[in-house]
C-alpha cells in the first residue's frame, strides 16, 4: 500500500511539474488532456477552513482528516453507495493508462481500503460509525462493504448498535464528552428543583451560579403567576435608584413619552429607558410624519399672516392665501429632498396637498358656526408655540414647562401646541386647543381623552391655562382634531355635541384637570418604582409598535400574567 502510495504521489507531482511548464510556456498540451488533468488536481485538493485547536469539533473530509489524531472521531456516510463509492473517481488516469494499471496488479479500490484504515485508526478514545438509514425517499438503507467487514472482525454484539431519528438525539443523556456539553446537560437537571440538589458540582466552579440563575429566570419567565423582575417588573435597588435618577424632578416628559407608558409601560422602557432608537424600514413614499410637518407649517404661517393682517375668520381670499402657503411649504421639502426619486415623490404630494388645501376655508366655517351664533367666534392666537422646550430661533419667547403636582410628587411637563384659539368673554378668556392631523379620524376619539389614554390635548389646555395665560382667569371652552383631510375638526372635548356645552359649565374642565394631575403622577411614580412589565391593551399592538419585531408579546399572552393599570374616567 505504501509503495501504491508513493506511486500515486509521485504521478501528482509529476503532472503538477507539467501544469507548471505549461504556465511557463516549456510544454504544448491538447486541451481535452489538459481540462481532464486539471479537474483531477482540484478535486484532490483542500484544507481546513475551521480553527484548530482542543475543544472544538472539527468537521473534515475523509482525504484531509486521514492523517490528524483525535480523540473521538465519527464517521458518517458509511452506507450502500457511499463509502465505498463505486463509481470511477476523477481521476488522472485516461482509459489506457488505468488498463495498464490493472495489468500491472495495481487496484484503485485498494485506495478506498486505505482512506478507511486510516481513518478509523486515528480515533484515541472512541469511534462511532454510521450511515443513513433510508434514502432521500425514505426507502431503507444498507450499510456498506466497509462498515460490514468491521462488524465481521468482531464477534455478534460486542459492538454496541444504536438506531436515532436526529444527530442530537440523546444529548441530555448520553456521556458528556465536552465541558460544553456537561454544562447543557446540567442545565437540563437544574431546570427541575427536585434534582438540583442531588447534583454534582464538579467542573461547575464558575458556572454553576449563572446556571441557577437561568433556572430561575426561566422558572419567573414561564411559570410564575405575576410578573417578575424578568418580565419588566424591575425591583432591585440599584435600579430603582437609577430609575428615581433618571426620571426625578428635573426631568421633563412629552405627553407622547406619557401615552407610550399607558399603551404599553414595556414600550416606554425600551424607548425611554434603554432608549433604544426603532429602524427605519425604506418606503417608497411620503412618511406620515414628514406630510404632516408641511401641513403644519403651512397653516402656521398662514394663520401667522392673517393674525398681523388683523383677519381672524375666513373670507373670499383665504383660498388663494392657503393655496400659497401649501405650494412654499410642498417646495421646501422638494428643494430638501435626497434625490431625484423623492424629488418626483414630493411633487404628486403636492398635488395631493393642494386638494386638501382647498376644503380648508370650509372646515374653518364650519368650525366658527356654533361659536358665531352665540357671539364669542374663537381666534387663532397662538401657532406652534412650545413650553418647556428651548428656543429654536433667535428671538422667540420660552415659556416654561408645565407642573404636575400631587401627593407631594411634582412632574414636569413640556410640549407644541399647534394652535390656540382665543376669545375674550366678561372677566376670563376661553380657548380652544387644537391639533392638526392628516390621519384617519376613527383613530382620534373622546373616549381616549376621558380615559386618559391619550393626554396630549389635556395636558395642553392645563399648559395654555397654567403657563401661557397663568396672569388672567383662563379655561378651556374645548378641544378639537383638525383633520385637514376629512371634515375639519373633530371636537372630542367636551364629549357631547353640542360644541358649546362648556361654555357655562365650568366644573366639568375642572374634574378633568383634577384627575389628569393626580393621573400624570400616578404614572411617573409606577415609572419610578420600576414598574415597567410588558402589559399593552391593544390586543393588536405589534402592528404600529416601533418594537414589534423584539417583544415577546405572544409568550405572555399565552401565560396570562396578572397586572393592570386601572384607567380613571370622569363624565
Amino acid at each position: 500500500d505504501e509503495v501504491r502510495l508513493h506511486r500515486r504521489l509521485k504521478q501528482e507531482l509529476d503532472y503538477l511539474v507539467e501544469l507548471d511548464r505549461l504556465a511557463t510556456g516549456e510544454l504544448e498540451m491538447d486541451r481535452r488532456t489538459f481540462h481532464r488533468r486539471l479537474t483531477a488536481l482540484v478535486s484532490e485538493a483542500g484544507h481546513a477552513r475551521s480553527r484548530r485547536g482542543s475543544g472544538r469539533i472539527r468537521i473534515l473530509s475523509a482525504p484531509i482528516a486521514r492523517h490528524l489524531d483525535a480523540d473521538y472521531l465519527f464517521l458518517m456516510g458509511l452506507g450502500e453507495k457511499r463509502f465505498p463509492f463505486l463509481a470511477p473517481p476523477s481521476t488522472f488516469f485516461d482509459e489506457q493508462e488505468r488498463h495498464s494499471l490493472d495489468l500491472g496488479g495495481v487496484d484503485l479500490m485498494s485506495e478506498e481500503m486505505l482512506l478507511f484504515f486510516q481513518i478509523v485508526t486515528r480515533a484515541t478514545k472512541k469511534l462511532v460509525l454510521s450511515f443513513p438509514a433510508v434514502d432521500e425517499r425514505g426507502q431503507d438503507m444498507l450499510p456498506g462493504s466497509f462498515l460490514r467487514a468491521v462488524h465481521e472482525c468482531f464477534p455478534p454484539g460486542s459492538i454496541p448498535i444504536e438506531r436515532r431519528n436526529m444527530l442530537i438525539e440523546g444529548y441530555a443523556c448520553d456521556s458528556a464528552l465536552s465541558k460544553a456539553e456537561h454544562r447543557v446537560q446540567v442545565g437540563l437537571v437544574l431546570a427541575d428543583k427536585s434534582t438540583r440538589k442531588k447534583l454534582p458540582r464538579q467542573n461547575l466552579t464558575h458556572t454553576w451560579n449563572n446556571l441557577l440563575d437561568a433556572a430561575n429566570m426561566a422558572e419567573q419567565r414561564f411559570h410564575a403567576p405575576d410578573y417578575t423582575p424578568f418580565d419588566g417588573m424591575l425591583s432591585a435597588p440599584s435600579i430603582i435608584a437609577e430609575l428615581e435618577t433618571l426620571f426625578g424632578p428635573d426631568r421633563i416628559f412629552s405627553p407622547t413619552a406619557l401615552e407610550d407608558y399607558v399603551a404599553c409601560p414595556f414600550r416606554f422602557f425600551l424607548g425611554h429607558v434603554m432608549r433604544l432608537d426603532p429602524l427605519e424600514e425604506p418606503r417608497e413614499e411620503i412618511q406620515i410624519t414628514r406630510r404632516g410637518q408641511a401641513v403644519h407649517r403651512a397653516l402656521a404661517r398662514l394663520h401667522e399672516r392673517l393674525k398681523n393682517e388683523d383677519i381672524h375668520s375666513p373670507d373670499e381670499c383665504l383660498d388663494e392665501a392657503v393655496q400659497a402657503e401649501f405650494d412654499e411649504a410642498i417646495k421646501e421639502d422638494i428643494e430638501r429632498a435626497p434625490g431625484p426619486a423623492t424629488k418626483a415623490l414630493w411633487t404628486l404630494e403636492g398635488e395631493r396637498l393642494i386638494k386638501v388645501a382647498a376644503k380648508y376655508r370650509q372646515q374653518w366655517e364650519t368650525f366658527l358656526k356654533p361659536w358665531k351664533d352665540v357671539g364669542i367666534p374663537p381666534q387663532p392666537h397662538w401657532f406652534e408655540v412650545d413650553f418647556g422646550l428651548p428656543a429654536s430661533e433667535e428671538g422667540q419667547i420660552v415659556y416654561d414647562p408645565l407642573v404636575v403636582s400631587c401627593d407631594g410628587i411634582e412632574v414636569k411637563i413640556s410640549g407644541r401646541i399647534d394652535r390656540v384659539d382665543v376669545v375674550k368673554r366678561d372677566q376670563e378668556t376661553v380657548f380652544w386647543i387644537i391639533d392638526y392631523k392628516t390621519g384617519k379620524s376613527v383613530h382620534y376619539r373622546s373616549s381616549d381623552l376621558l380615559t386618559f389614554q391619550r393626554l396630549q390635548l389635556t395636558l395642553y389646555a392645563l399648559a395654555v391655562q397654567e403657563v401661557l395665560l397663568t396672569d388672567e382667569p383662563a379655561r378651556p371652552l374645548g378641544m378639537a382634531y383638525w383633520m385637514v383631510g376629512e371634515k375639519g375638526a373633530k371636537v372630542v372635548l367636551p364629549a357631547k355635541r353640542n360644541s358649546v356645552n362648556w361654555l357655562e359649565e365650568t366644573k366639568q374642565w375642572e374634574s378633568v384637570s383634577e384627575e389628569l394631575q393626580r393621573w400624570v403622577v400616578t404614572l411617573i411614580r409606577n415609572i419610578r418604582q420600576g414598574a415597567l412589565p410588558l402589559k399593552p391593551r391593544s390586543e393588536h399592538c405589534t402592528e404600529l409598535c416601533d418594537y414589534g419585531q423584539i417583544c415577546r408579546i405572544n409568550q405572555v399572552r399565552s401565560l396570562e400574567k396578572k397586572w393592570t393599570l386601572p384607567l380613571p374616567q370622569v363624565d
